[in-house]
């Protein structure tokens, strides 16, 4: 669920197909993700999900694999 949601979002954000958004995707690398797009993507799953994340903790998280498990922990 939290993979779907994600992937769903950013590739909305980034004006790409969901195809190419994958666990393995790199998010600065891959898939040219700033970290203000970052945020604003946390903030909207912050939103739907009702959890709370801090923005620190997003410098360190590489892939979209990392993300979903970072999210998970949070809900």
């Amino acid at each position: 669920m939290v993979f779907e949601m994600l992937r769903d979002m950013l590739a909305e954000s980034l004006g790409c197909d969901e195809e190419d958004v994958s666990l393995r995707s790199e998010l600065r690398d891959d898939l040219g993700l700033s970290d203000a797009e970052l945020e604003n993507v946390m903030d909207a799953l912050s939103g739907e999900l009702g959890f709370r994340y801090n923005s620190d903790d997003l410098a360190d998280i590489d892939t979209v694999s990392q993300l979903v498990r970072y999210i998970s922990s949070l809900i």
